[in-house]
């Protein structure tokens, strides 16, 4: 009997062990589901489930700085989830099983709550889910066409140097018309970032968007007002006239520009121009998001590419 109750105590010992390890672990999960705007006859919300295509980002509560450490759902063994999750981690029965889920040790007050950015890769609808819990179980992402929506990419460490494919295809007749850059992480300051459409594929451009945009500093990096730089060009006035003195880091998709020399307009000095303009992906075109990254040894950033569009049709 004695021996008996030594064992059971010793199992106690190494499940009051397991259970104070855990103790702030949370495994969550949701279902994705679309909506293109059709209604059901009663004037609900006609939800198409997600199964494939979806990667997502989990965060800090509040926080965009570090991503949270994730593992895989009801793994025991505690086994390591990469933090963006893929697309093909979502769609693994082992992994995802296609849903969103996850065990995370939650790094805010009450290990409660995460923030999410979940991404449709097809077409590149986005729903920023904030305050997740592991109540939540349905995410709903809004794709309906003639409305402005804003997307999201994930810009990961690179080991390389070449053209990276985000897996976001636009869908045909959508309209680009702006992008910004959000650094969370800070990447080494000689880093800069190419964004643009598959250079590979017909009319590809891999700085179509943005053209060489630092990296080294946590925050917007390129202010999306009228798709300027904001921290590179400077507008002084000269005259009646403004003057483009600096150069913006947009590419071609979204504008052209001209330095001027000068504030002034005296003597015929030629003033900086700029000219706003949209990318339309139709037809033939390629529709593949990209970025591209320096090869740079220890470039530990991590940041998100953010773009606006609208589906005309």
């Amino acid at each position: 009997m004695r021996k008996l109750l030594t064992f059971v105590l010793a199992i106690a010992l190494v499940f009051s062990f397991a259970m104070t390890t855990h103790a702030g672990f949370k495994d969550m999960w949701a279902q994705v589901y679309s909506w293109d705007g059709t209604l059901t006859a009663d004037g609900r919300m006609e939800l198409t489930k997600v199964t494939s295509g979806i990667t997502y980002v989990v965060m800090m509560r509040n926080s965009i700085a570090t991503p949270e450490t994730l593992y895989y759902y009801q793994s025991d063994a505690m086994t390591s989830l990469a933090n963006p999750v893929t697309g093909t981690n979502y769609t693994a029965a082992a992994v995802g099983h296609d849903m969103v889920r996850f065990r995370v040790d939650p790094a805010e007050t009450n290990d409660t709550y995460v923030d999410l950015i979940v991404v449709d890769q097809a077409g590149g609808y986005t729903a920023f889910v904030e305050d997740f819990t592991e109540y939540k179980h349905s995410i709903i992402i809004d794709e309906r066409p003639n409305v402005r929506h804003h997307g999201v990419a994930f810009i990961l460490t690179t080991t390389s140097s070449t053209e990276c494919d985000t897996g976001i295809d636009f869908d045909d007749v959508t309209i680009i018309d702006d992008m910004a850059i959000e650094v969370g992480t800070a990447f080494p300051t000689n880093t800069a970032i190419d964004v643009g459409i598959l250079s590979t594929g017909t009319n590809g451009d891999a700085d179509g968007f943005i053209d060489g945009e630092g990296m080294g500093t946590q925050g917007w990096n390129l202010l999306c007002e009228g798709g300027v730089d904001l921290t590179v060009p400077v507008f002084s006035s000269g005259g009646e006239m403004g003057c483009l003195l600096n150069e913006p880091k947009f590419g071609t998709f979204l504008g052209n520009f001209t330095v001027g020399s000068s504030d002034t307009e005296a003597g015929g000095v030629y003033q900086g121009v700029y000219l706003r303009r949209n990318l339309v992906i139709h037809g033939s075109w390629e529709n593949s998001l990209s970025y591209k990254l320096p090869l740079i040894a220890a470039n530990t950033g991590w940041g998100m590419i953010h773009f606006w569009f609208t589906r005309i049709r």
